[in-house]
């Protein structure tokens, strides 16, 4: 029960407090399109709660935390994001 209503417990996500680029909220469950603007390159990811840990789970186990790929840099003379994220895959749908 939360505030007196019977929810499935499976449909309780855990957001990020991240947004992709277009604005959508990024929960955990999500598929996401990282794109590396420095070398012109992208991954689909599944974004994870592991290890006290939100983030992505990369290749040999290693979690990266979502954070690092939200760090803006400075470049010139304004601040850019090296990675731009986009949702690709939802797993609890807006209706």
């Amino acid at each position: 029960m939360v505030a007196g209503y019977e929810v499935a417990p499976e449909s309780v996500g855990i957001n990020t407090g991240v947004l992709d680029k277009n604005g959508q909220e990024i929960f955990v469950g999500d598929v996401i399109r990282i794109y590396d603007k420095d070398v012109d390159d992208s991954s689909d990811c599944e974004v994870v709660f592991e290890k006290s840990v939100i983030g992505i789970l990369g290749d040999f186990g290693r979690i990266t935390a979502l954070s690092f790929f939200t760090c803006g840099y400075y470049h010139g003379y304004k601040d850019e994001y090296e990675y731009e994220l986009e949702i690709i895959g939802k797993v609890y749908h807006e209706d």
